[in-house]
């Protein structure tokens, strides 16, 4: 069996980056990958070549977001002023919505049901 309470944490790592290795890692990662990634990104894998692993342990890394969502940061680390998908091209001028919601967990679960239903 897996105890998650007693295992997980042995498995998992955490980390910090400033926004100046935030900026080296984004040029990095293009410049060996081709991959524009975002800032938040930018900070797991900076975070995560931190870590000494053996070889054959995986490491993984999720993005967060898409470069465009952070134009200034990406462009100020790359040089490169990343665009939105075509599927997204009017996202900065569309009508935003916001629903608030009671802090009660009830109330959140019910938002959740009544807006995507249940699974």
């Amino acid at each position: 069996g897996f105890a998650l309470d007693a295992e997980l944490p042995s498995m998992l790592a955490g980390g910090s980056a400033d926004q100046e290795l935030v900026g080296r890692t984004i040029a990095a990662t293009l410049q060996a990958t081709g991959e524009l990634v975002d800032p938040h990104t930018g900070v797991a894998l900076a975070a995560a070549q931190r870590h000494d692993l053996p070889p054959g342990v995986p490491l993984v890394t999720l993005a967060t977001a898409h470069p465009a969502k952070f134009p200034d940061a990406v462009e100020a680390a790359t040089g490169v002023v990343p665009t939105l998908p075509a599927r997204y091209a009017d996202l900065m001028t569309r009508t935003e919505r916001c629903t608030g919601v009671d802090n009660d967990l009830a109330a959140v679960e019910t938002a959740i049901r009544d807006t995507f239903g249940t699974a």
